[in-house]
């Protein structure tokens, strides 16, 4: 992920339905700090969260990985998943496909 990828997580990161459970939307400035942070992490621990895009268009939809959180006072790793995946595709009025059993 790179400032390249800021139209795309903006979309993202500042829509209410998809950032129905979290804490909250995300303006410019907070889309650029959560890129600037995702670019910290890679250079202080050498690794952060991944832009997660659709195979078939390139278009971002998300991101996730493994990233360092602050908790409870300890700093610790957590795996990250902000895929809006469901959203996009209802956004796309797209169907899902379904899994081969």
């Amino acid at each position: 992920m790179t400032e390249d990828d800021f139209d795309a997580l903006y979309q993202i990161l500042a829509d209410p339905k998809v950032m129905q459970h979290y804490p909250n939307t995300f303006d410019e400035i907070g889309v650029r700090n959560w890129i600037a942070r995702n670019m910290e992490r890679y250079r202080i621990f050498g690794f952060g969260l991944w832009a997660v895009c659709l195979k078939e268009t390139g278009k971002m939809i998300g991101d996730c990985g493994l990233t360092m959180q602050l908790i409870g006072g300890q700093i610790k790793m957590t795996a990250a998943i902000v895929l809006i995946a469901a959203v996009i595709v209802w956004a796309m009025k797209m169907k899902p496909m379904r899994a081969a059993v």
